[in-house]
């Protein structure tokens, strides 16, 4: 069964008054600061754009990344980390591996449950922080959408194992690191404000394991190199099937 089987009753139903509570209005969108909450965080990665914008048009219009905190538990982390770090170094992925990025679809993995199950978490904790966000992206609903070729994936990166400044072309990414990014050396994702910026990047996020960075396909990011050790991040870039 596919996960949208599962969980798209969930997130279609009405909000209930906590819900509703969290909501963007206009008077929210006058000139304001990065938008923060207990376990959400905005960064903006375009502020002229984004603080004329309620959270939800700035994240769906690639002028800010929303960070939700502990989407997974260090045990889910782990398990899903541990199984995708022997898949990437099982003989058929060496020469990959040689690159220093692997990249697994996660339905080819003995954790695909686990992982779908991540994703279904981290939809509906997006749902509740950022309530405008999804039925502005997704008129339809969650029922038909069409992934990035090979996602939902888990990247493996090695030492010296980077992903160059890219834009994914879907209405929505979402990024769940399962290793430490608060290691310098593990590496992190840079964002640009702009696809056609060449220059420094806007921000740069390493956040702890288990936490979901969410933003728009059209911004313009990069998986910076890591120093020592391994990356392992779970990816999922989605569109509704009509646009995409």
């Amino acid at each position: 069964m596919s996960i949208w089987s599962s969980v798209i009753q969930g997130l279609n139903a009405p909000l209930d008054d906590d819900d509703a509570s969290l909501s963007d209005s206009d008077d929210d969108a006058a000139h304001r600061e990065p938008w923060s909450t207990e376990g959400c965080v905005e960064t903006f990665i375009n502020p002229k754009a984004a603080r004329c914008r309620t959270p939800a048009e700035a994240i769906a219009n690639g002028s800010s990344v929303l960070l939700l905190e502990a989407c997974a538990t260090d045990v889910s982390c782990a398990s899903l980390r541990a199984a995708a770090s022997a898949a990437a170094r099982a003989p058929e992925h060496e020469a990959e591996l040689a690159t220093g990025k692997v990249r697994l679809p996660t339905r080819r993995l003995a954790v695909a449950g686990a992982a779908d199950g991540l994703f279904r978490d981290v939809l509906a904790r997006l749902r509740k922080a950022v309530p405008a966000l999804l039925p502005a992206l997704f008129p339809g609903g969650l029922g038909d959408v069409v992934f990035t070729s090979n996602e939902p994936a888990i990247n493996v990166y090695a030492r010296g194992g980077m992903f160059q400044p890219h834009e994914d072309g879907m209405k929505l990414t979402v990024l769940v690191p399962l290793t430490d990014g608060r290691h310098a050396s593990c590496g992190g994702t840079a964002f640009w404000a702009s696809n056609r910026d060449r220059g420094a990047p806007a921000a740069a996020l390493a956040p702890p394991a288990g936490s979901a960075l969410v933003f728009s396909g059209d911004v313009r990011h990069a998986a910076l190199r890591v120093e020592d050790g391994e990356r392992v991040v779970f990816v999922a870039s989605f569109s509704p099937r009509a646009v995409s």
